[in-house]
């Protein structure tokens, strides 16, 4: 065989084995191009979610059950072995609704938390509810806004419909807000178990656009909780005075008597445990707190990331779509031409 054919054969051999890499690897570097246009164009999207996006903050606090009050100590007869003792413990517990009315108050005030009865007392409530819903409020005129014209004609179609119209936030709103901006999580017990142990202790917060009006209204809804189950306490031991001293003219037995007498003391001390003016139903840890830092929408690493991802996704599907979908080939054709010349 001359020199001639076997040059021949060998460029032959060359062309047939790398004419296809290099066909592709000139399309590759083609579609690569393209990601120049896909990830630049989704990181512009979600920066721009990142700037437009409110700024939220979350107000904190942490709280307990309560410590030991005067209500544990008068349920325990005092402590000693006398029969009157006893009974003194006994009748008091049975009158005081439980063995251990701390727990049962802190118990209450968990379930109060978030509840729609908690949101009746907020939305009766005239200075709680222009902080909540301040967007709603003229602080200057001290009056609930009226709204647009738009908003006008809306309510107006709907008195003419016999539908219901709200000139101000009520109850479902305020149990939409709870349910939506306010949430109660147990405090688990940091350590080497395998199982968490959860602690008595529960953390509340409150999301808002305004941290220092989100800590306002934390403080103002772990106050008026507490206050639901003292007022509830304090009628309960009103009327429990009342009984006992409607009684005590009756009772002639020294023993009876000296009971009844132990009972009443007991009552007239929970009256001033009640009207003391520190909480009752829950210790508060940890007051509440808000930091200046948001909470949403999370750092600008975390939006340039996602943009990222989602600019390769996008480019992975447009690129693979060229293959599944021909459809897909001549827009991409428009894309290169466009950005890069390249048809």
């Amino acid at each position: 065989m001359s020199d001639v054919h076997r040059i021949s054969n060998k460029a032959e051999g060359a062309d047939f084995s790398w004419g296809p890499i290099t066909a592709a690897l000139a399309n590759f570097r083609d579609r690569l191009r393209l990601l120049w246009v896909f990830v630049p164009a989704m990181l512009l999207l979600t920066l721009a979610y990142y700037f437009l996006s409110p700024n939220i903050y979350m107000a904190t606090a942490v709280i307990g059950p309560p410590g030991t009050t005067t209500v544990q100590s008068l349920t325990v007869g005092a402590g000693s072995d006398s029969v009157a003792s006893s009974v003194v413990g006994a009748a008091t517990r049975r009158l005081l609704g439980g063995g251990a009315p701390a727990g049962d108050s802190f118990q209450e005030y968990l379930q109060i938390l978030q509840s729609v009865r908690l949101a009746q007392h907020v939305a009766d409530n005239g200075q709680i509810l222009p902080v909540i819903f301040a967007s709603q409020w003229d602080a200057e005129r001290k009056e609930w806004k009226r709204g647009g014209a738009l908003r006008q004609i809306k309510n107006g179609i709907k008195r003419a419909l016999n539908m219901r119209v709200k000139d101000q936030p009520d109850v479902d709103d305020v149990v939409e807000f709870l349910n939506r901006d306010m949430g109660v999580t147990a405090i688990m017990a940091s350590g080497s178990t395998v199982l968490p142990v959860a602690t008595p202790y529960y953390r509340v917060s409150i999301s808002g656009t305004d941290p220092a009006r989100a800590r306002i209204i934390l403080e103002a809804i772990l106050r008026a909780s507490d206050d639901l189950i003292r007022q509830e306490q304090s009628r309960d031991v009103s009327a429990r005075l009342n009984f006992l001293r409607n009684e005590m003219p009756s009772i002639t037995l020294a023993d009876q008597r000296q009971i009844m007498i132990s009972m009443l003391s007991s009552q007239e001390q929970m009256r001033m445990v009640l009207a003391a003016d520190r909480w009752f139903a829950h210790t508060l840890v940890d007051p509440p707190y808000a930091s200046s830092i948001p909470t949403s929408p999370k750092g600008i690493l975390f939006f340039v990331a996602i943009g990222i991802v989602f600019g390769l996704a996008v480019w992975l599907l447009a690129v693979g779509g060229t293959i599944a979908v021909p459809a897909v080939g001549p827009s991409l054709a428009k894309i290169e031409n466009t950005f890069f010349g390249l048809r």
